[in-house]
Formats: structure tokens, C-alpha cells, sequence
């Protein structure tokens, strides 16, 4: 049985808008909790989280960070041959992990960029909405000696551990505002978790903090939501009025139920 891919990862023209060069690269996996139903559909990504020394930011899948670095630098997007390679040697999400995050600390200013199947959202808010309570308690994670601190976002309530030894008020996803890089947050349901993997010092122009320039939807993430909730459930006919096609009727009942299962994004309405 083959389907068309709900995710299409190339546009016709290569068209990019750069804010910035990096400095610092970090590494992060995401695991997520792909059902809510389900705490056996626990799905996994790694992800790239590139900052700069203007204090802006971008947070997105590490295989688009590699096609977005790599069309930038060549002036023409990657070859299907050499996204397969990609998908084939890094971990990589399904539908709930294919997101970009903006961040704009001088601007105050975050930007979720996300879509699927050819409609996408761009959805922007401030930036420091997050109300942190810093803990006292510490302990040691990927090397790095951190704290604790609590919150409310998105409808669930997260614990982070961030550490002063990368001084940047940063961290994967929406997720900033502290006095250190967030090593590791999940929500207390264990739903979602973030964990640095590593980092690295960079500073050449194969790292850029961009995004595609495409024709989104601007909204809030309520109108993503209730848009994807329309277009999951609509199983083989959301797909079919986004123009994407399965020709085998048999598969039909196991695409309308993996699709009607992929229900827990990181943020609740």
C-alpha cells in the first residue's frame, strides 16, 4: 500500500526569509505522547534549536533545519535521494513534531510556523506570557548542574530544569524566560518532554535562523487547532479535499484511525 505523504516538504520556488546567523546550536529530543489515549504511542524527534547573538532564535525538526541550511547555502532545495538518507539516519516525529518556532527576545515576539497537508499557520504572540516559579531544589543533567522551575503553559503545567552555565534565557519550543538554558522540560503527565543532547559553538553562515515564505494562515494556535481537529477527523476525506489521494479503499479504515489518533499537540485550546 502506498499514500502520499501528508508532509510535502518542497515548494516550487526556493524562497527563504534569513533573520539571522547563529552562534549556539543545540541538539534536543522531543518525545510526545502522539494519542492521549494512548501511553503506548509514545513518538520521538530530534530537534535544533539555533540561537544568535541578537537574541532571536528558531526551533524546528533537525531534518529541516539540514534541508533549510542546505537550500539556502546551494540556492536550490535538497534532492528527494537526499531527504530519504536524511529520514532514514535521523529520528524523526510524525505530524505533531513538524513545527517551526521564532523567537524575537528584543521584540518580544514569538511565531509558531506549522501546517498540514498544504494549509499552513502563522501564529504569532508575545513572548514572555510564561509565568516561571524557580525552585530550590538542583540536581545534574547532561553535564550541566541545574534548577528547577515550575509552570503553567499551553494547558499543562511543565517542570524545567535550566542551568547557568549557558547564560541565555532560552529552551526548546515557546519555552524562555529563565535565568539559564532549559536543559530538560516535560509536562507533569509525561506527555511531552524536551532533553538537550548536546551543544555546540557555531558561527558560519551553513546555520541560518529562517523560515520558508509560504502563504499561511495568521491566527492564533485555537484556529490551528480547530482546523487540524477538523482535518483529522475527517480521516480519508480531509485528505482527498487536499488534494492527496489513496487508491487502495481497503486501506481506507487504518489511515481514518491513525489519523483520528494523532490528537495530543503540545498545546490544548
Amino acid at each position: 500500500m502506498s499514500c502520499a505523504c501528508i508532509g510535502v516538504y518542497a515548494q516550487d520556488v526556493l524562497d527563504y526569509k534569513v533573520l539571522d546567523t547563529a552562534t549556539l546550536k543545540c541538539h534536543y529530543n522531543y518525545e510526545y505522547q502522539e494519542n492521549s489515549n494512548n501511553v503506548n504511542s509514545l513518538r520521538s524527534s530530534d530537534m535544533i534549536l539555533l540561537v544568535s547573538d541578537k537574541k532571536q532564535s528558531s526551533f524546528k525538526p533537525y531534518r529541516k533545519f539540514v534541508f533549510d541550511s542546505t537550500g539556502i547555502a546551494r540556492k536550490e532545495y535538497p534532492s528527494f535521494e537526499e531527504m530519504s538518507i536524511l529520514r532514514d539516519r535521523f529520528v524523526y516525529g510524525g505530524m505533531l513534531a513538524q513545527f517551526t518556532v521564532l523567537k524575537d527576545i528584543p521584540q518580544n515576539k514569538t511565531t509558531l510556523l506549522i501546517g498540514f497537508s498544504g494549509t499552513n499557520f502563522f501564529i504569532e504572540d508575545k513572548l514572555n506570557e510564561i509565568e516561571w516559579k524557580l525552585e530550590k531544589e538542583e540536581k545534574k543533567i547532561a553535564n550541566y548542574k541545574c534548577q528547577k522551575a515550575t509552570c503553567h503553559f499551553g494547558g499543562r503545567d511543565y517542570i524545567a530544569w535550566y542551568t547557568m552555565e549557558v547564560p541565555i534565557s532560552e529552551g526548546p519550543y515557546k519555552f524562555s524566560g529563565l535565568p539559564g538554558l532549559i536543559v530538560k522540560i516535560e509536562d507533569t503527565k509525561g506527555e511531552h518532554r524536551f532533553e538537550l543532547t548536546s551543544l555546540e559553538q557555531v558561527d558560519d553562515f551553513h546555520n541560518p535562523i529562517c523560515y520558508g515564505r509560504r502563504r499561511y494562515v495568521k491566527g492564533k494556535v485555537k484556529d490551528f487547532l480547530k482546523a487540524y481537529s477538523t482535518y483529522r477527523n475527517g480521516g480519508i476525506g480531509g485528505l482527498s479535499q487536499n488534494g492527496v489521494s489513496v487508491k487502495f479503499r481497503s486501506a481506507h479504515p487504518q489511515i481514518n484511525k491513525r489519523m483520528r489518533a494523532k490528537n495530543n499537540f503540545i498545546e490544548k485550546e
